[in-house]
């Protein structure tokens, strides 16, 4: 799950890739990358909007995952939210 506050942004197992999704979830070294396409998530947006979650994340724990990075569907609400309060 990826939140600002109490806004959702993605609830999504990182096991599961949706492909063409409007949304990017990466996972490196450096911490978690969220990208919305938001033209792609919202009828009247434009642009990109990336958010970084600063934090050092250990080769153990990033084995751990099935992948680096997969594409989801964003919460349509959240995005909205979150592009008001930019």
């Amino acid at each position: 799950m990826a939140t600002v506050g109490k806004m959702k942004l993605a609830d999504a197992p990182f096991s599961v890739d949706t492909p063409g999704s409007a949304a990017t979830l990466a996972l490196g070294a450096d911490g978690l990358h969220f990208t919305i396409d938001v033209g792609r998530a919202l009828p009247q947006g434009e642009g990109t909007f990336d958010i970084h979650w600063r934090t050092s994340v250990p080769d153990l724990t990033l084995a751990g995952f099935p992948g680096r990075s997969i594409s989801l569907a964003p919460g349509v609400e959240g995005t909205q939210n979150l592009l008001r309060w930019m």
